[in-house]
């Protein structure tokens, strides 16, 4: 496994409300493939409870699939 610093560019902060919010320092991990997993678990099922909802990081209110619209090039609210 091979480590690498400072994956990315330190995006422009978002200023919202008087707050200033930046985005972290992100380390990435390469992995040989002999490295790579080759079974994965599903923990959700065992959980005690469900996790708590996605909270949006400008509002801290649950998010909505308006706000994931972006990211996935899809608006829910203006389907036909």
């Amino acid at each position: 496994m091979r480590k690498v610093e400072h994956v990315g560019s330190r995006a422009e902060p978002l200023r919202k409300e008087g707050r200033v919010h930046t985005m972290p320092d992100r380390t990435k991990y390469v992995l040989d493939e002999r490295d790579m997993p080759t079974a994965w678990y599903n923990i959700l099922p065992d959980m005690p409870r469900p996790l708590d909802p996605y909270l949006h990081p400008m509002t801290n209110e649950p998010v909505t699939p308006d706000d994931l619209a972006p990211l996935f090039r899809w608006r829910s609210s203006s389907r036909s």
